[in-house]
């Protein structure tokens, strides 16, 4: 995924043809394929900007979280499922299509629990 990322980038940076709205895309595109990995090196206790730099400047190419090493992947035996891949890039094409389209985007924000008047406790019924 962030052999794409890098591919991607590099064609954003590089195309001179590509409207406003379609670098926002495929900019969008491009920080989605960063997330995965990212979110699974925090869950997995880690720091990922550090891990990641050094696996976009080509040591190997992946980070195996069990032994805490960086591996070749594919010789690893740690694979994505395509189906994983493919539903990720369309669920990022989508977002950032909607997002272009729509021009906002209305989220939660999330409640700061300490000033909850019941501690952040859930409610019980």
């Amino acid at each position: 995924m962030l052999n794409a990322r890098k591919h991607l980038t590099e064609w954003i940076n590089n195309e001179n043809s590509l409207a406003y709205d379609e670098k926002i895309g495929a900019g969008i595109l491009a920080q989605s394929l960063y997330q995965p990995i990212s979110q699974l090196l925090v869950n997995a206790g880690f720091e990922p900007a550090p891990i990641i730099d050094k696996i976009e400047e080509g040591v190997d190419n992946g980070y195996d979280v069990l032994n805490k090493k960086y591996v070749n992947m594919v010789e690893a035996g740690i694979i994505d499922p395509t189906e994983v891949v493919v539903n990720e890039i369309q669920n990022a094409a989508s977002i950032g299509g909607l997002l272009l389209v729509t021009d906002c985007l209305i989220v939660d924000e999330p409640e700061d629990k300490a000033k909850r008047p019941d501690g952040g406790m859930p409610a019980m019924y």
